[in-house]
């Protein structure tokens, strides 16, 4: 971050001829230059993954929700390599990936339903999920919910929340899982397709 310090509001005045006071008032502004845009390094794009998991514990009755397809992409994280139904390229203008599904367990239903986009400019906007900024180091600010998150590599945000869910068929408590990871700088190399 490139400050300045900029001098504002100077002035110099004088009293009567006989008391002669001279006063200087000066007032000191940072003024604060944006950073350029971080340039993602050659070869390699940033990993942000958005995920949803619902689990549910029926409560009354019969209840169960639904089936949802499979994942179409696996990340793993230990050796960086990213495999699945790819359908953007790796060109050089491609500065990150964004991992988005959601999974169901228990009552609240079974499988998972994933998909992977590729970034080439900012913002990324995905529904509520708006990725605003890439920094050095690998560290991501996003908008998500009306909130800004500005998140590390490895590192995560996670909100919990419960709710009961009545249907014909019953009752069920259902708690969700929304977790938004930054995988930080991966090499596009290790991008797979199936």
């Amino acid at each position: 971050m490139n400050v300045n310090k900029v001098i504002t509001g100077c002035f110099i005045t004088t009293g009567l001829p006989i008391l002669i006071s001279f006063y200087i008032g000066c007032r000191s502004q940072t003024a604060v230059e944006p950073e350029p845009p971080y340039k993602v390094p050659a070869g390699q794009y940033i990993f942000v993954e958005h995920h949803v998991h619902v689990d549910g514990v029926t409560i009354e009755g019969d209840y169960y929700g639904p089936m949802i397809d499979f994942p179409t992409y696996i990340f793993d994280s230990s050796n960086g390599i990213l495999q699945g139904m790819i359908n953007f390229t790796k060109a050089d203008s491609l500065i990150g990936v964004y991992g988005d599904g959601e999974s169901l367990s228990g009552a609240a239903g079974k499988g998972a339903g994933t998909v992977v986009s590729g970034i080439y400019s900012l913002p990324h906007q995905n529904n509520k999920f708006n990725l605003t900024r890439i920094d050095k180091g690998g560290i991501v600010t996003i908008k998500y919910n009306d909130s800004t998150h500005v998140l590390a590599t490895r590192k995560e945000w996670i909100s919990i929340t419960s709710k009961l869910d009545t249907t014909q068929r019953g009752i069920a408590r259902l708690i969700a899982t929304d977790r938004i990871v930054n995988y930080g700088l991966q090499l596009k190399s290790k991008i797979q397709k199936w």
